[in-house]
């Protein structure tokens, strides 16, 4: 009796799990699933060699005026799901004027799907981000191996 209740638990946990990986996206497709809270600002595309290599996503929460950013790969990358140097970096508008804390943040690194999340203040004032994404998956890539967009001015309202 005991043995088959727990052969039944098992089961049913096993069938769970497989639904729930079953059911998962590749990678997240919103806010939270980069750490990020608030509403989607814009997106904007790095282009690569071999077409649209990833995208630089923006989010700014209302509530706190905190900005958040990530660099996603695209899945049609050749190197989703590898681990390739990318980088994010973000800044608002009070940086070039006061170099303190919450007005700049980066991050980067070997990583499959996306670098980030960066966030920086951002009420009443613009903000400026640069990311990329390496054309390899080796530990070594040099600059000019990135791909790389600047987006500059944005979310000033």
């Amino acid at each position: 009796m005991i043995r088959k209740r727990f052969v039944r638990v098992l089961f049913g946990a096993a069938l769970v799990a497989t639904s729930l990986v079953a059911t998962s996206p590749a990678g997240p497709a919103y806010a939270g699933g980069y750490g990020c809270t608030g509403s989607s600002v814009g997106s904007w595309t790095i282009y690569g060699s071999e077409g649209a290599a990833a995208d630089i996503d923006l989010y700014y929460d209302s509530s706190t005026g905190w900005n958040c950013a990530v660099v996603v790969k695209r899945t049609s990358n050749v190197f989703y799901g590898l681990a390739t140097n990318m980088y994010i970096y973000m800044h608002n508008s009070s940086y070039d004027d006061n170099h303190i804390k919450n007005n700049w943040s980066e991050d980067s690194g070997m990583y499959k799907y996306y670098a980030g999340p960066v966030r920086v203040y951002g009420k009443d004032m613009c903000i400026w981000i640069e990311g990329a994404t390496a054309e390899n998956n080796g530990p070594n890539s040099e600059y000019w191996d990135f791909d790389v967009r600047d987006v500059n001015r944005v979310a000033c309202d």
